[in-house]
């Protein structure tokens, strides 16, 4: 009988652990000489304004631009433009595959090619006393000494996502993270740094230098944009907005009480304020709520912080920010009590949209 007993026993105990095996959050971080070759490359090239100029500052600091990195930079610019930004995590993924070209699909693969081709003539740039392949590899060499931080940081980051899981699954209940990779590159130039989410994944820079001390500001880009790519959130609302056969009661006053419809919802949803910078409402719904996940449910932000954040943008007039930090004092007043055990996720939404519509929509916005 204590045998029967102490096999029930271990079914259970590992009964447990593979459920938590199964609902554990696992980021997918990836730090990779390729990848920050890559990078350094593409910015250095300035296909797009958002670039910045930080690797154009490094490579100026140690090579005058000659006619010919001039002239491979606008045939990696042209070719880059093609693909635009929703390329990036698809170009990183193919640099840490040691840029396989069996993985392009022909439609552009003159356009990586060509991306190549530049990459391989900067790593091969050099004067008698230096060399670009030196110098990013010293830059590689720091961020791969930061690596037991970053992979502990990210340990204690699964652990806060686990604890908020059920703000994230009001949106979607199977939150993949490992889905999204996520690469760490060392910044181009000491206390500035870039990160995005442009495609099926993330990236964050890490100014290697300040070394430590930046990982959790490094890791701060690439909390909200994890975020943003496993919730949804917009396509979600839009979606709900749209079944108008499933509205639930509360979905119906509302509609009801401003004499709406789902059509001129719909249309709410997708006009772009004027003042803003161009995102569609439901877009900027998005922003307020990822904003309340990553910093201020994550980072623990105070009302006060929240407050000084729009009284800041209000201050450089960049209205569309000061309406998102405004929401999420909002947003955080109706979620941080949320009672998970008995959530009703539709109603909750719809609460969302009308505090949105009323008081957060720009036309209505105070």
């Amino acid at each position: 009988m204590k045998f029967v007993f102490l096999n029930i026993l271990l079914s259970f105990i590992a009964f447990i652990s593979s459920s938590k095996a199964q609902n554990a959050i696992d980021l997918d971080i990836r730090i990779s000489k390729e990848v920050n070759v890559l990078h350094f490359v593409d910015h250095l090239s300035q296909w797009s304004p958002y670039t910045g100029d930080d690797a154009v500052v490094l490579y100026t600091s140690e090579f005058s631009m000659s006619k010919e990195d001039s002239l491979m930079l606008e045939l990696y610019k042209i070719n880059r433009e093609q693909l635009g930004w929703e390329s990036e995590i698809n170009l990183f993924n193919w640099a840490d595959h040691d840029y396989d070209f069996s993985l392009i699909d022909d439609s552009v693969k003159y356009e990586y090619q060509a991306i190549k081709l530049v990459v391989d003539y900067f790593l091969q740039r050099k004067t008698s006393k230096k060399s670009l392949k030196e110098i990013l590899n010293n830059k590689f060499k720091k961020l791969e000494s930061l690596k037991p931080d970053i992979i502990s940081y990210t340990a204690e980051l699964e652990s806060m996502f686990t604890e908020i899981d059920p703000y994230l699954k009001v949106w979607k209940e199977d939150l993949n993270f490992s889905h999204y990779p996520i690469y760490i590159c060392y910044s181009h130039k000491e206390n500035s740094s870039h990160g995005g989410a442009n495609g099926d994944g993330v990236y964050s820079e890490f100014d290697v230098i300040a070394g430590r001390d930046f990982i959790e500001i490094g890791f701060g880009i690439i909390t909200h944009e994890i975020t943003h790519k496993v919730t949804r959130v917009g396509e979600t609302i839009l979606d709900m907005v749209q079944a108008d056969s499933t509205y639930p009661e509360k979905a119906i006053r509302f509609i009801k009480k401003y004499n709406l419809t789902t059509d001129k919802l719909v249309e709410i949803l997708k006009s772009r304020d004027p003042n803003g910078f161009g995102n569609p409402e439901y877009k900027v719904f998005e922003e307020v709520y990822v904003y309340f996940i990553s910093p201020v449910l994550i980072h623990q932000y105070s009302d006060d912080k929240i407050a000084d954040k729009k009284k800041h943008y209000e201050a450089k007039s960049q209205l569309e920010l000061a309406r998102i930090w405004h929401g999420v004092s909002l947003f955080k007043e109706e979620l941080q009590n949320l009672d998970s055990q008995n959530l009703d996720k539709d109603i909750l939404i719809w609460q969302l949209i009308e505090i949105y519509y009323e008081e957060i929509y720009f036309p209505n916005y105070q």
